[in-house]
């Protein structure tokens, strides 16, 4: 499929369908805003990907399965920023003993104390 085609496939798929997917994600996101973003989102990368792979059997689906993983992908960047906001905090603040308040996993302490001498070693 040439790729005036392939845009011609993206613009129908928009035009025929773009109410109808909006609609299904802002149930699930409860933001008719974020829902629109994320699906513009998913027809921006539409027309990064069909040019090259070629139209997806079920165009609604692909751009639906797209929408869903951004979303993942921004929550949990999302928990990750909120998670981090304490120990960022008190880092800058220069609060003493914000080490004690992280995780005991090994690999987390490791990975904290390597991260933690590496910035040390950036601001000497």
């Amino acid at each position: 499929m040439s790729e005036s085609a392939t845009h011609d496939a993206i613009e129908a798929v928009a035009r025929d369908s773009y109410g109808r997917l909006a609609a299904c994600i802002a149930s699930r996101t409860r933001d008719i805003a974020d829902a629109q973003d994320a699906l513009s989102e998913a027809l921006v990368a539409a027309l990064e990907n069909w040019p090259t792979n070629g139209l997806p059997d079920k165009p609604e689906a692909w751009l639906l399965q797209v929408v869903h993983n951004r979303l993942i992908d921004a929550s949990r960047r999302e928990q990750t920023r909120r998670d981090a906001e304490p120990f960022v905090l008190a880092q800058r603040c220069g609060w003493e003993g914000w080490e004690a308040s992280l995780p005991s996993c090994s690999a987390d302490c490791s990975f904290t104390s390597s991260a933690k001498a590496a910035s040390d070693r950036r601001s000497a």
